[in-house]
């Protein structure tokens, strides 16, 4: 009767402590990881007149926040890194692309996200008298 107690009582706890792990996991499982499409590229950035001090003035687009804008769809960010590369997830579809600051030009100023993948694009950004 002993050994019957104390296997229910180990099948019991055994039942809980794997019911509680499972239900702490189920919401990381259900959480979506986003998109499996979106951009990826590189950032160029066209120098009109004179460079800043601390500038090396080699074209590259470092911390260029991109924002891009699709119907019906909430703006999404992305800055460029060191070496002027960004990769941002992206639902299917036509977006508007600005540069944070407001003076700045962007080349193209649309872009489209394909179906599956991940669509390469380079970004030129400058000021307005620095671009065509």
């Amino acid at each position: 009767m002993e050994v019957r107690r104390t296997l229910l009582s180990a099948t019991l706890f055994s039942a809980t402590v794997f019911g509680a792990t499972a239900c702490l996991l189920l919401p990381v499982a259900a959480a979506a990881p986003g998109p499996s499409t979106g951009l990826q590229g590189v950032v160029k950035q066209i120098q009109g007149g004179a460079c800043l001090a601390d500038d090396p003035c080699d074209g590259i687009g470092r911390g260029v926040l991109l924002v891009f804008s699709g119907v019906g769809q909430p703006a999404h960010r992305v800055r460029s890194d060191d070496e002027g590369r960004f990769k941002v997830r992206l639902k299917p579809g036509r977006y508007r692309v600005r540069a944070g600051a407001s003076a700045t030009r962007v080349l193209p100023f649309a872009v489209i996200v394909p179906v599956k993948g991940f669509a390469r694009v380079t970004i030129t950004v400058g000021s307005p008298g620095a671009m065509p």
